[in-house]
């Protein structure tokens, strides 16, 4: 479970971060878990093996399938959020990568970067060329690899070195500069909303 302390969160920490087959000995029955979670708003992370490791390794090796997350912007050691919100892109790159061989660095790289760029669309950015925006991230090879868990989400991937949004540097050596130079950006739905409103 996730407290994390948000104004319409009303989340009972004492089950905070544990297991369903944990909670047996809580006031409330398992089986009332779910109609607990509706009532207080609460969310909770099932951690569960999503499909056939050959179909996995099918969809992962396609030319049109993305590596994303929809984890969200956490504050650090607060709640028990989904390991994705700290090692989604790490664990791309580690694991079918590197340990297993799916795909290429390259086209890992292209899955995360100019490919979302291009299907959603958000010009300007996904690719290093002249004239586009500078954003960049340089990690070590060899040793990235994503360290979040379950039971332990609030860790940080080893083997990033450096960041660099919007042409400035953000973390340096893998310490952040405290500049804050980035953006909220607005793909091809949101133009046409504002378009749309516009002629109204």
């Amino acid at each position: 479970m996730d407290g994390t302390g948000n104004p319409w969160f009303r989340a009972d920490i004492g089950i905070d971060g544990r297991r369903i087959v944990e909670i047996g000995n809580h006031p409330f029955p398992v089986a009332d878990l779910f109609q607990k979670l509706e009532e207080n708003g609460m969310s909770v992370n099932f951690g569960c093996l999503v499909g056939h490791n050959t179909v996995r390794r099918e969809v992962m090796g396609l030319p049109y399938t993305m590596h994303a997350s929809d984890g969200s912007v956490r504050v650090l050691g607060r709640g028990v959020p989904h390991p994705r919100n700290y090692g989604t892109f790490p664990h791309v790159i580690a694991r079918y990568v590197r340990e297993k061989g799916i795909i290429t660095i390259a086209e890992a790289v292209r899955k995360m970067t100019s490919l979302p760029a291009q299907v959603f669309p958000i010009r300007e950015r996904g690719m290093l060329r002249e004239g586009m925006y500078a954003d960049i991230t340089v990690f070590d090879y060899k040793a990235l690899r994503d360290q979040a868990t379950f039971a332990e989400p609030h860790q940080y991937a080893q083997g990033l070195r450096s960041v660099i949004v919007n042409g400035q540097v953000v973390v340096n050596d893998g310490t952040h500069t405290g500049k804050l130079p980035g953006m909220i950006i607005y793909g091809f739905g949101k133009k046409q909303e504002a378009e749309n409103d516009s002629q109204d």
